[in-house]
């Protein structure tokens, strides 16, 4: 799976952010710019990538208990990156052209 060109291009064009594979730090609380886009650049993709498939699948089996919802709350905790958020409002955008309005609170120790 791909990022969408946009986000891609935010992630690694305008923030420079870097993929870091071999990057094993799962926190980074007291890290620098550069750390902090290792980090952005390597756990953002996947973690949008996984909710991306994850959400699209379980709303092709759910999809009428959300179909005439026109406003949805989330609550994300651990947060990390925000990839999971923004995968799932991908699939939200494309699946249920009724949802009008989400709500988040987001909540992540870094």
């Amino acid at each position: 799976m791909k990022l969408p060109e946009w986000l891609d291009t935010l992630i690694f064009d305008k923030l420079e952010a870097q993929y870091c594979p071999r990057n094993s730090d799962m926190t980074n609380i007291d890290d620098d710019k550069e750390k902090t886009l290792n980090y952005l650049g390597t756990y953002f993709p996947r973690s949008y990538a996984e909710s991306y498939c994850i959400f699209s699948e379980y709303f092709k089996s759910n999809n009428s208990d959300f179909a005439d919802k026109e406003e949805l709350s989330i609550f994300d905790f651990g947060s990390g990156t925000g990839g999971e958020i923004i995968g799932l409002l991908t699939v939200l955008e494309e699946q249920f052209p009724n949802l009008k309005k989400v709500w988040i609170v987001a909540l992540d120790g870094n």
